[in-house]
């Protein structure tokens, strides 16, 4: 069986997804696609816009036969970790030939030169990484410094520094080399399946009719409606919302990009403003000198949460505070949801600096060093073979129950649940079933 794995984060499908599951069946003559996503939070730093099983629901209505969760350690993490986690998954399963990624460049010898320098890492790309972290770059400036300095020394063999000048500026190609990088380091036998985008750019907050829009600009829009839905409504109404988001389809562009599947699993929408409340709860009760034991806290960036610990008004607003030169806002929000998750930074001495490359560094491995321990089946479709496949082959538990887990092994994603959870039932009124008593979506 020919099977092809995907990593993503759904937030939330919209058409370019939907029609990037199809390419990866396409261009891989796949059998069956298996897909790792994240869970109830995502990489850029964020709560998902709604919870990891109705996005499962929906990957599975547009194509995919098997969705696994990205631990939330992997999932809330650099796009070094975020990569090196799911790539750890796909390989352990033993059975996934094929990883096809949507990327502006369709040049999969690029970004096999481009993983191979990051794989390398050789004296010139050290020598400019150390000392662009000692002036004062941030690691993903400092990181890209020290690649093109390889490159121009001719580490990427017939690539040139100008091949990849607005190569390593596009977030989906910077992604892909990230995979191909993990896929490397584990020798792993998947060969990445570059899908050229057929949409606006990553961070593109605009949608117009005939062309995909980007997750971001579909999220915004979204929030949009939501803020006048909020002010207009009591919390109470809001399981009313798909009902009411089928009715106004229509009538706004941003609809137009969501298949059938993806508004009917959208009965809430969460922010990153609603976690402002716990934000708060957490950074007043946790003493300053305790901030630096959190993952992605280094002294730095606990010192300046420190300053405004009694003055910010939201989540955005910390983020904005606390953000610096040498800290993108990604890494800030991560830091912060961390601290929200109690999650303790890993490793030795090293991880103390608690900065993206560190972290990167630290073992494949959920809170075990060894590697991740399980991978929780979100959902798989009733007339796919695939599951059965996955199971006879995959040396990672797959695990349906989590009371069948592995001890300990999901405490951080039942956990991250569980605040999830709360944020749902703040805004809606309603509590969603407890994670730990969930069963995987049937399609």
């Amino acid at each position: 069986m020919r099977i092809t794995g995907i990593i993503a984060e759904y937030n939330p499908l919209h058409l370019g997804h939907a029609y990037h599951i199809r390419q990866a069946r396409q261009a891989t003559d796949a059998d069956g696609i298996v897909v790792v996503m994240s869970g109830d939070f995502v990489q850029r730093g964020e709560p998902a816009i709604t919870d990891k099983f109705e996005r499962a629901a929906m990957a599975l209505a547009a194509g995919a036969d098997v969705v696994l969760e990205l631990p939330v350690r992997y999932a809330c993490a650099s796009a070094e970790k975020f990569a090196a986690g799911a790539a750890e998954i796909l390989h352990r399963l033993g059975c996934v030939q094929s990883l096809a990624c949507g990327c502006e460049s369709a040049d999969a010898g690029r970004i096999m030169a481009a993983a191979e320098v990051l794989r390398d890492e050789p004296g010139s790309f050290r020598d400019v990484l150390r000392g662009a972290l000692r002036a004062g770059k941030s690691y993903p400036a400092a990181r890209e410094e020290a690649f093109l300095a390889a490159v121009s020394d001719g580490y990427a063999g017939e690539y040139r520094r100008e091949d990849f000048s607005d190569f390593l500026h596009q977030p989906n190609n910077i992604l892909a080399t990230e995979y191909q990088h993990a896929l490397l380091r584990r020798r792993a036998g998947i060969k990445l399946i570059p899908i050229p985008r057929m949409q606006s750019e990553y961070h593109s907050t605009l949608i117009q009719d005939g062309a995909f829009a980007s997750a971001s600009a579909v999220r915004r829009a979204l929030a949009g409606i939501d803020q006048w839905e909020r002010s207009s409504r009591p919390a109470s109404d809001a399981q009313q919302t798909a009902a009411q988001l089928q009715q106004m389809k229509p009538e706004l562009p941003v609809w137009r990009q969501l298949p059938e599947a993806s508004i009917a699993h959208l009965p809430y929408r969460i922010y990153p403003d609603d976690l402002t409340p716990m934000l708060r709860q957490a950074v007043l009760l946790t003493p300053p000198g305790q901030l630096s034991s959190f993952a992605d806290l280094s002294p730095e960036i606990a010192a300046r949460i420190s300053g405004c610990r009694e003055e910010f008004l939201s989540f955005t607003e910390m983020t904005d505070r606390v953000r610096a030169k040498s800290i993108p806002a990604a890494r800030v929000r991560r830091a912060l949801i961390h601290l929200l998750l109690g999650m303790p930074r890993q490793g030795g001495p090293e991880s103390r600096r608690g900065s993206d490359q560190s972290a990167a560094m630290q073992p494949a491995g959920g809170s075990c060093a060894n590697g991740i321990p399980a991978v929780r089946l979100l959902g798989l479709r009733r007339d796919s073979s695939v599951m059965k496949t996955l199971q006879s082959s995959s040396s990672i538990p797959i695990i349906t129950k989590a009371a069948d887990a592995p001890a300990g092994s999901l405490e951080e994603d039942l956990l991250a649940a569980e605040i999830y959870r709360t944020l749902v039932s703040a805004q809606t009124g309603h509590l969603l079933p407890a994670d730990r008593l969930r069963h995987p979506v049937i399609l």
